[in-house]
């Protein structure tokens, strides 16, 4: 009897500690449980604690778990890009009356309206309420999150020409990037499942609407994608500043390729230089130790681009 009561006591401290873990879980990535959503129960709030609503890069990217992200579209042009060229359902349109009468936004909101998309206009107040980025422009939509494609597609296109990025986790820099690659004509962004970022609300925002044209694949590991993929006889380039070779020396980029960019701290980590069939480094002149990441990416993605035109 005495051991039946000491489990007991077990299994009852142990279902208290998972509970606490789960509400600071829900707490730390905004995601409310299916319970409380169809309880109307807001994300991370008590009935004793205050709402705190985080901004810009305060927040976590709560999707790292979950997927690729997507569903929650700030700025003019990402928004106005995702009325108008965008292949995802809108469920929900928020604007702020403020500005909801400027030419810009008129037309944008005419076009929603016209696509059925529904529309609600909030005072400042209520819009920054729901707003992810310092600057939302304005205008932010919710709507389905974007897929990633099957890595054999992506892979076995003869004209592919993938970024894979190796632990960026800023997301202003992961919509730069992104942005860049639609530029430069690349067939698809490559992001690792864990420790990187993904397509959070400011990644969206600095992509400027390019998630919308843009493929994406989601894979467990870099280092293990890039072996398959040069099992699919796909070259493969690391991008790394103490690089031997030049990028301005790489004078063809013809057939199926894949550009690596590294962290914004360590830069390409060493299972993924030995993946690599090369190193490339971008010429510098000036003191600084290297570019910004999403500069380096702009750079070579359009150096490749040319190379392949």
């Amino acid at each position: 009897m005495a051991r039946r009561n000491e489990d007991k006591v077990i299994r009852n401290n142990n279902k208290k500690a998972h509970s606490k873990i789960k509400a600071q879980n829900k707490r730390e990535t905004g995601r409310a449980s299916v319970r409380e959503k169809a309880a109307g129960v807001k994300p991370g709030r008590t009935k004793t604690e205050a709402p705190v609503r985080a901004t810009g890069h305060q927040l976590r990217n709560a999707t790292l778990q979950y997927g690729l992200g997507g569903e929650h579209v700030e700025g003019f042009h990402a928004v106005d890009t995702l009325i108008e060229h965008g292949k995802r359902r809108i469920t929900q349109l928020f604007v702020d009356r403020e500005v909801a009468d400027t030419p810009e936004m008129t037309k944008l909101l005419y076009n929603a309206e016209r696509k059925h998309v529904r529309v609600t206009k909030l005072s400042r107040e209520q819009f920054m309420g729901r707003a992810r980025t310092e600057a939302a422009q304005g205008v932010i939509a919710y709507c389905a999150e974007k897929k990633p494609k099957d890595i054999d597609d992506l892979l076995m296109d003869p004209k592919a020409f993938l970024v894979a990025l190796d632990g960026v986790t800023d997301p202003r820099n992961i919509g730069a990037i992104v942005r860049s690659a639609e530029v430069a004509g690349a067939t698809g962004v490559i992001l690792p499942k864990h420790r990187s970022g993904h397509l959070s609300p400011s990644a969206t925002k600095s992509a400027a609407g390019a998630v919308e044209f843009m493929e994406f694949g989601l894979v467990p590991g870099i280092p293990t994608f890039l072996q398959r993929a040069q099992k699919a006889g796909v070259t493969v380039y690391g991008m790394a500043g103490e690089a031997d070779q030049s990028l301005y020396d790489l004078k063809t980029a013809d057939g199926p390729i894949i550009i690596v960019m590294g962290s914004e701290g360590k830069g390409l980590s060493q299972l993924v230089r030995k993946r690599c069939d090369g190193l490339l480094r971008i010429p510098q002149q000036g003191k600084v130790e290297s570019l910004n990441v999403s500069a380096a990416a702009a750079v070579t993605l359009l150096h490749v681009s040319h190379l392949r035109l």
